[in-house]
């Protein structure tokens, strides 16, 4: 199980830098926002690795590369998940026929 740093308050995934992992908490606004974040899998308690934040920040959810833009991202509240960089390896497989 990964440790999660406890006393740390969540902060909006866009204050997080590029190589960083974090946990999802919670989301900001609307409903709508909610429900579009929740269809590419940011579910609360997901760890998610910021690959690039410049502008449009791009995430690796579960595997997936997804593209956000600066508002969104900074509707997805998230702590920093201390440890996990250390286990964690991408799963790519490919099937040779």
């Amino acid at each position: 199980m990964n440790t999660i740093a406890e006393t740390t308050a969540a902060r909006p995934l866009d204050s997080y830098c590029e190589g960083s992992f974090v946990r999802v908490t919670d989301f900001l606004g609307c409903k709508c926002s909610r429900g579009c974040l929740l269809s590419m899998g940011l579910i609360p308690g997901t760890i998610v690795k910021i690959l690039s934040n410049n502008g449009r920040m791009k995430i690796l959810v579960r595997d997936t590369e997804v593209a956000l833009g600066h508002d969104m991202a900074a509707k997805i509240m998230a702590i920093p998940s201390c440890g996990y960089q250390k286990r964690h390896r991408h799963r790519h497989s490919f099937n040779k026929i």
